[in-house]
């Protein structure tokens, strides 16, 4: 096994300047820094991981990096992940005959042995059918042969299994580490010693936790109902060291920070949280391993940003000595924490203030409903003096914002336009309290399975609109606050595959063959294409699965145990008619739901750790001296973009290094403020595609002394596919007193090479692609390159010259930019855009204008 660089892994090169058409073209192309890579002859059980939404989503998922390092620590077993493909990507490996295949090894879907989804959420359900049909294999599950990969799925969002049993093989329920690696070595030595799909099949539907679509005709109880699949817990999760730092990835993600989860489960019992019910009991992190997991982000993925993650932080025992210690080892590396799910009433005010120590994020408050008596009934407190309190104390150390998240459509007096009047009071009484810049978020209640909610009825899309527009109208007069609310109609169709039973799966077929794909993105969701799937649904289908269901109905999901007793939910539903608190569990549980037991002894892992300071351990590598006592080198790197580099955005090039700067502990300066940053300086960025041999970057490094050939070479094994610095030099002291010059402003030129490589001369001069053609250099009109360099000395470019029928290199005065970038000229040129798949550039040189005279960038400064 290998953590791949350099080698070139995956299929897309082949069709390279195409890749333009398509946006973020890095999401496809793998060869991320400490991405997993095993031989392709080993004979080894290929699984296909996937979280089935866009790689920015996907790679910000912890699960998949726990799976994808959990999988590939198995010796049989090469684990490499897939994301759910853009349409504009889909419809290009349509067109060029390629199916979807994996980011390691561009391995095709249909070729691995399984495919196994991660679900988070229940709208990215036409993604996992977009993922199969792009990577060729059979959607329905009836229609799939003994050499289709098995199909298999897990994740919270997936403990009703039965919308999704047209196209699932089998599924998961419960956390991977409790027996799932397991049983995917069992099948993997099914597959070593020739047993077909069908028998592996069979052995998946014998697992106590997996649940299939055939699972009643091949288990059955004595009474003829379906065996059910019992959640799967992972009962060692206090003393076990998670490795997720690695992949990094090479194009920007939604949640750009690392991850440690401090607590598995919640204490709280919030009655709406099917998250808190799903990974009941709560199992607490020690602080030894929470110690660990940090020092390797920092050290092995290079974060800055930290999220002590769980359901409820803030009862996490210490949590406030637990982040003074985080800050007293990490602090002078400007590594922050954040912890994104904070009661208030476990909000403290030193807490506060440890935070925003390094910096300072924005306060989150869910809220959820405001009245008393209706927390009562949900099991949330959230005291207003208390929120008021910590908003003020939060303006004074410096905050700037605050959100806000509710919910109406919950299952209390209220319901509907009762709880829009008490959030526009709440809200009202904030306003005139603080000056602190306000977002306000209101969902639409979506009543899940497994919590004690499970029969109520979800608020109609029409109720929810009135709601929502009576409250943004009565909050408009407060310049401060900014409402925005998630769409009704989506949270109806989110309660519609959360809740419903097999027939929900034809709808989700005919939604994904009309053209639904990433329904949870805005910008990509189709409310007509959805309102047309179910107009055509059976008549009273969708309100029937909406509607309230009384305790004697069959409820789809009750082949599932998720280790909470059904007779607990009852008995909570009552206490939240009755507006009656639950308390919080604690080792000694007197009010048992059934995810404790004598036979697991749960409780006896769920260690409460009363003070961090007795555990604190001694961190002797975190001793770093004060800038005012080291001397300031201005360092210059020159480095080459090329090959799948060409299509990194600038952005993420940056973060790359900034990274490498982290785990290899390089001492770069730090910009001051709000949020601080590396200090780093490049030569103003390629259009994508294009390549360089003279990426120009400056960085400030406060050390005694720098070892120049060892920065080079520890840089380059931190930097991912097609990124390598050549050289580095220390720039020549300013004079005292001087201005310091940026590497942007002191860029003037380029030296550019242009060659056509797929063109055709026409009779008016301009040039056509020829698709059928491979990307190389042939023959064309001299005409068409002697037109191109009289357009370009027009522009203002010198030293033209041809160094063949195909290639011209020049000197572009470019330092303005825009109208003068080279794609943007080459592509007035040729009236084609992208330009790029018509001919390749290359920059050469990066030039400074000296009296007139340009001269080399890297060299002069």
């Amino acid at each position: 096994m290998t953590k791949s660089r350099k080698e070139p892994v995956h299929p897309l090169l082949d069709i390279g300047p195409e890749l333009l058409s398509v946006e973020k073209p890095a999401r496809y192309l793998g060869g991320e820094y400490g991405s997993i890579r095993k031989k392709r002859d080993e004979g080894l059980f290929t699984i296909a991981l996937c979280f089935p939404d866009l790689y920015e989503i996907g790679m910000s998922n912890n699960a998949i990096r726990i799976l994808y390092e959990g999988l590939n620590a198995l010796h049989d077993i090469r684990c490499e992940r897939v994301f759910a493909p853009a349409s504009d990507f889909a419809m290009l490996l349509s067109r060029k005959g390629l199916p979807l295949y994996t980011l390691e090894s561009g391995i095709p879907l249909d070729s691995v042995d399984m495919i196994g989804f991660s679900i988070g959420y229940e709208l990215c359900a036409t993604n996992i059918l977009a993922v199969l049909d792009s990577g060729r294999v059979p959607l329905l599950r009836t229609e799939r042969a003994d050499d289709d990969p098995i199909v298999i799925a897990g994740g919270p969002a997936i403990t009703n299994p039965h919308p999704f049993s047209l196209f699932l093989d089998a599924v998961y329920i419960g956390e991977a580490e409790a027996g799932f690696y397991d049983l995917v070595s069992q099948l993997s030595d099914m597959k070593r010693a020739g047993k077909g799909r069908n028998e592996i099949l069979g052995a998946l539907g014998e697992h106590p936790s997996v649940w299939t679509p055939e699972g009643e005709s091949r288990h059955s109880s004595g009474n003829g109902g379906h065996r059910k699949a019992v959640r799967a817990i992972f009962t060692d999760f206090p003393q076990h060291e998670y490795s997720t730092a690695l992949p990094l990835p090479t194009t920007k993600t939604v949640q750009d920070h690392g991850t440690v989860e401090i607590m598995r489960g919640c204490p709280n019992g919030c009655r709406f949280c099917h998250a808190g019910y799903f990974y009941r009991p709560q199992r607490v992190k020690s602080p030894e391993v929470i110690f660990a997991e940090v020092e390797r982000l920092i050290k092995t993925g290079g974060y800055r940003e930290i999220t002590l993650a769980s359901l409820s932080s803030g009862d996490y025992p210490g949590i406030g000595d637990l982040i003074v210690e985080l800050n007293r080892r990490w602090s002078k590396r400007r590594v922050s924490f954040q912890l994104p799910s904070l009661k208030v009433d476990t909000f403290t005010l030193p807490l506060l203030e440890q935070l925003s120590e390094v910096r300072k994020s924005g306060l989150t408050f869910a809220v959820e409903t405001p009245i008393e008596s209706w927390q009562a009934s949900i099991n949330k407190a959230v005291s207003f003096d208390r929120t008021v309190a910590i908003l003020e104390e939060a303006r004074r150390k410096g905050f700037r914002q605050a959100k806000f998240y509710f919910m109406i459509g919950l299952p209390v007096a209220g319901f509907g336009e009762g709880e829009a009047d008490a959030i526009i009071a709440f809200l009202e009484k904030i306003c005139h309290l603080t000056s602190l810049s306000l977002s306000v978020n209101i969902g639409t209640f979506v009543p899940k399975p497994h919590t004690p909610f499970e029969r109520s009825a979800q608020l109609s899309e029409e109720q929810a609109l009135l709601a929502l527009s009576k409250i943004k109208n009565a909050l408009r007069r407060f310049r401060n606050l900014k409402v925005s609310y998630h769409s009704p109609f989506v949270s109806m169709l989110e309660g519609i595959i959360s809740r419903g039973d097999d027939s929900v799966g034809e709808l989700l077929l005919s939604a994904y063959r009309k053209g639904a794909r990433l329904d949870a993105w805005e910008e990509h969701f189709n409310r007509e294409l959805w309102r047309s799937v179910l107009d055509g649904a059976v008549e009273g289908a969708v309100p029937r699965l909406l509607s309230a269901k009384n305790a004697e109905e069959s409820l789809p999901w009750e082949d599932i145990s998720i280790r909470v007793s059904p007779a607990y939910l009852e008995r909570e539903f009552e206490k939240s008619k009755a507006e009656i608190f639950t308390d919080a569990c604690v080792d000694k549980c007197t009010y048992q739901c059934g995810s404790c037991s004598k036979e697991l002894h749960i409780v006896h892992y769920n260690t409460h750790i009363e003070s961090i300071s007795s555990q604190i351990i001694e961190n002797p590598t975190d001793v770093v001296a004060p800038p005012d006592a080291l001397r300031r080198h201005w360092v210059v790197l020159s480095y080459r973009k090329r090959g799948v580099a060409a299509y990194y955005q600038h952005l993420s090039i940056v973060e790359f290094f900034s990274r490498g700067f982290m785990l290899n502990d390089i001492p770069v300066a730090y910009s001051e403020g709000f949020n601080p940053m590396p200090r780093i300086e490049t030569t103003p960025p390629l259009s994508m595609g294009a390549e360089s041999l003279c990426e120009v970057m400056q960085i400030p490094l406060d050390s005694e002394s720098i070892d120049l050939p060892g920065l080079i070479s520890t840089l380059n094994t931190s930097l991912p596919e097609g990124i390598e610095i050549t050289k580095a030099r220390i720039r020549v002291p300013q004079t005292a007193g001087s201005r310091h010059r940026s590497i942007g402003s002191l860029y003037a030129a380029s030296v550019f090479r242009v060659q056509a490589i797929a063109a055709a001369a026409a009779k008016d001069g301009t040039v056509d692609v020829d698709k059928d053609r491979d990307h190389e250099p042939f023959d064309v009109k001299a005409s068409v390159m002697t037109s191109l360099c009289e357009y370009l000395t027009g522009l203002g470019a010198t030293d033209l010259t041809r160094i063949d029928l195909h290639t011209v290199e020049f000197v572009l005065p470019d330092k303005s930019g825009g109208e003068r970038n080279l794609v943007r000229i080459l592509e007035r040129f040729t009236d084609l855009r992208p330009a790029l798949r018509v001919f390749r550039v290359l920059r050469l040189a990066t030039m400074l204008d000296n009296d007139g005279k340009f001269e080399d960038l890297y060299d002069s400064i």
